[in-house]
């Protein structure tokens, strides 16, 4: 099948079982507040569990898989937010691969 055929699918599977998309201010808002080095704050939201944030993205069918590559899109996303932030993008860029890597 081709890609656009596929997300075409994707789509109608979607619209079908009332899938809702994450909004993007709060995710948005999740990265600032890790930038401005608010870890009070996100450490109290990140003690909920991916499997109970409505509307993400499912990267993978198997559930480690799934948990894995949501880190490791986020742990991308939060480096650039803390170069855009100030922090060397070596430093940043380092500690992303560290924890990838660890995970």
């Amino acid at each position: 099948m081709d890609t656009k055929k596929e997300l075409s699918y994707l789509e109608y599977v979607q619209h079908e079982t009332t899938f809702v998309r994450a909004p993007y201010d709060p995710e948005r808002e999740y990265y600032m507040l890790i930038q401005s080095g608010d870890v009070k704050t996100v450490e109290q939201l990140c003690k909920s569990s991916l499997k109970d944030t409505p509307g993400l993205g499912r990267l993978s069918d198997d559930d480690l898989k799934n948990t894995l590559y949501h880190f490791i899109v986020g742990t991308a996303l939060v480096s650039r937010y803390c170069i855009e932030g100030g922090m060397d993008h070596s430093v940043a860029y380092n500690l992303s691969d560290y924890y990838i890597q660890r995970a």
